[in-house]
Order: structure tokens, then sequence, then C-alpha cells
């Protein structure tokens, strides 16, 4: 993962031998290198108990017809946690939401007060 905007992570899978795979927008799911991954900025590495060769074929399958880049549907995170986890879920997404719905319940409150 490496840091992005506003707090945000962008997130991919390292799979060895300098290969990342990961969603980015205007690329959707590929495979880059570490440093084009990167982008100049520092990567670190968050290890799994997942399996290796189910996340390399999970990543194989997906790059048979890989998806575009959607911030909602499917963003870096939910790729990422597609192929190690095998469930597409996005945890910084669901934290935006989340707050979003609380500023909108606090707006909500306030203007009845």
């Amino acid at each position: 993962m490496r840091p992005k905007a506003l707090g945000a992570t962008h997130v991919g899978v390292w799979l060895g031998g300098g290969a990342v795979y990961h969603n980015a927008p205007g690329h959707g799911e590929h495979v880059s290198s570490v440093a084009d991954f990167a982008n100049g900025a520092s990567v670190a590495v968050v290890r799994t108990n997942a399996d290796a060769s189910t996340v390399v074929a999970r990543v194989r399958t997906r790059l048979v017809t890989p998806q575009s880049y959607d911030v909602v549907n499917n963003n870096c995170e939910h790729a990422a946690n597609a192929v190690v986890t095998g469930r597409a879920v996005s945890p910084q997404l669901q934290a935006v939401v989340i707050i979003a719905i609380g500023v909108l319940m606090l707006y909500c409150i306030a203007r009845r007060l």
C-alpha cells in the first residue's frame, strides 16, 4: 500500500518478482512493477495469512476479464481484498460512508435545535 490524498491509501497485492496486482483509475485491474505502483511514494507491505497459490489463481482469473476502476464498486481495495480474501470489500470506502452519514445526522439534528 502507498499513501494517496486525504489520508487514503492505494492498495495492491505483491506477487513477487517486483510485480504488483492493483486497480487504478485509467488502467483498471492490472499488474505493474513495484516502482510504477509506488508512483514515487514509499510503499508499506502488510503481510497476510493468505495462501499464495490461491491469491495468484484469483489474480489470474480476474485478469482474464479485468474490470475498470470504479471508486464505489471496484476500487483498488475491492480488487486487492477480492484476490487475498475472496471478498471484494473496501474498508476505506465504508469508513467514508459512515462518516458522511454521521455528519448528515449531526446536521439534521442541529437544524432542529
